[in-house]
Formats: structure tokens, sequence, C-alpha cells
């Protein structure tokens, strides 16, 4: 009991004095209030005790009055604390404006850096996600060149290091062309959201380095960029189409079949009737008993609106 105010030895001490012990403030011995560091010492201060007049015994102070001692510490505690934090903070700050001033003195070549070699960009935007140690940002789209039908584009990596934060935007197209990246990404905590389609692809890592595709499939050219300026250009371009982009997500309870939830999927797309049927296996009848079906259950008389709708209610 009141360990959060009083060491062991003091609590002990008071403890037997409320019970009723007699216990005498010999001059010089441990329960002596004038010797600094005894534990009679540290409940006078306190204002949990005091001395008897003339017989010398220990006498206990109702606790509430040490209260208000005990508020008035802890007051004290909390502000130095307070002062301490906000002196962290200034520190922090300056460090970062140097840091910021060293990194825009740097010479140009070291602040953006044009990549024009297939291997030398595929192997970096594979690798750049995995450098980081807080924040991974990107943009994808399934854009490739022809004659490289494997190689991979930016962000493309699922793995991601535990604590570090992914948020990746992908085209819709996705959904159709590659679903098992979207849902292995997800699966690996990934944090996805979709968009009709995407100027270029981009990778952002940790505030301080960007990958940035300067032609379409983003194999041709790709620019590194560190320059942290660009860099929180870049940074307010995502969260802008962030919170334009729809959610992805299968977890959410929804009253869609597997075989509606896929149809409003390829619908979003631009996919026709007959290429659903094909790609299910069944009849266009069938498809659009299942488009008709997903209509009504979301409210919606318009076949666009309703995957619009399924996507933003995590149906899909």
């Amino acid at each position: 009991m009141l360990e959060s105010v009083l060491s062991a030895a003091a609590a002990q001490l008071y403890g037997a004095l409320i019970d009723g012990a007699d216990i005498v403030a010999e001059p010089g011995s441990q329960h002596d209030p004038a010797i600094e560091g005894t534990a009679a010492n540290e409940l006078q201060a306190k204002g949990l005790l005091r001395v008897a007049y003339g017989s010398r015994l220990l006498a206990p102070l109702e606790p509430m009055t040490g209260l208000e001692a005990a508020a008035a510490q802890f007051s004290t505690q909390i502000g130095e604390s307070q002062r301490s934090l906000l002196n962290a903070i200034r520190d922090f700050e300056e460090l970062q404006r140097k840091f910021r001033n060293h990194a825009v003195s740097q010479d140009t070549d070291n602040l953006a850096q044009l990549l024009t070699e297939v291997t030398q960009i595929v192997l970096l935007s594979a690798q750049l996600p995995h450098t980081a140690r807080s924040e991974v940002l990107s943009f994808n789209t399934t854009k490739k060149l022809t004659d490289e039908p494997s190689a991979a584009v930016v962000a493309e990596s699922t793995q991601r290091k535990h604590g570090v934060q992914s948020r990746a935007i992908y085209t819709t197209d996705y959904i159709t062309e590659r679903p098992h990246h979207l849902s292995e990404s997800r699966a690996m905590g990934e944090e996805i959201r979709l968009i009709p389609d995407l100027p270029t692809k981009m990778t952002i890592v940790d505030r301080t380095v960007a990958l940035v595709a300067i032609d379409e499939t983003g194999l041709r050219a790709a620019l590194l960029v560190r320059s942290l300026a660009y860099i929180d250009m870049l940074r307010m371009l995502f969260e802008l189409v962030w919170e334009r982009a729809v959610p992805y997500g299968e977890d959410a309870d929804t009253p869609l079949t597997p075989h509606e939830r896929r149809v409003l999927q390829m619908l979003a797309t631009g996919a026709r009737d007959d290429a659903i049927a094909s790609d299910l296996g069944v009849t266009t009848k069938t498809v659009r008993r299942h488009i008709t079906a997903a209509m009504d259950k979301i409210g919606t008389d318009s076949r666009f609106a309703a995957g619009v709708q399924a996507t933003k209610r995590g149906w899909m």
C-alpha cells in the first residue's frame, strides 16, 4: 500500500505505526527523522509522521494529510518531465533543420539521379522497400514492357519489415490481372486503395528517398530522388490521390456472394458481360442475374455505381 509514493521501508514503518507499534525516535538510529535517508525522515518530509513531545515516540499522522504533499511532488515531477520533453523537441527540431540544410547543400547529382538501365531499375525497385524503417508509400500500375514480361516494377515486393507502415495505391485492373498480388500484399499488412488510373509508378521510403518512373512502365527510365523538398511534394501528391482512392478489402461483412463480388470487380475494370461469363465459366444470362442481385443489395440502378459503392463499403 502507498508503494507509488513511499519507499518499501517507509511504507513498512508507517504501516507498523498505524497498527499501534511503539517506536522511539532514538537520536542517531534508523528511526531518527533528523537523519536524511531513513524511513522516518521520508515519512516526516511527506507529512505522514511527527515525533510526540516528551516521549519521543513516532506518531503517524492521518493518511490524507500526506496527500497534498504527494500531489505537489507528482506535480513537480510532471513539470520537470514536460520541460525535458520541450527541450528535447527543440533540440530535435534544430537537428532536423541542420539535416535538411545539409541535404540541400549537397551536390545536385546526389539529390536526383536518372536511371536508364532496366536491370538497375528492376533491382532497385525490388530492394528499396526493404530498406524502410518506418514507412513505404507507393503508386502501382500493371503497365510493363512487352519484351520484359517477368520484370518487376516499382514497389512490386510485398514483404515488409515488422513495424513498417505500408500504404499502396493500385490501379483497378490489378483486380483482374493480378488479384493474388493484392491478396498477398494485404495479408502482409499493406493498406491498399484502388483508383481507375495512375500517371506513373512511384515508391517513397521513410520520407528520405523516392523512386519515380519516368515512362509508363517504369523500366525504360526512372528518377532516384533524395531531395527532401521534392520528396515532400511527392508525399503531398500521394496523400491527395489516397483521399480520392477507395479502400480494398474482403474482411468486411458483405451481403454479396463470391460470384456477385467477382462480377462487380470485373465490371469496375470495364469488362463486358461475355468476358465475365467466360472468366466465371457461366452464361451471360447468369452474369446479368448476378449483376441485378448485387445492384439490389447495394441499392442502385447503375452498374458503375454498384461497383464504386461495394468497394467503398469494403465488400470487394
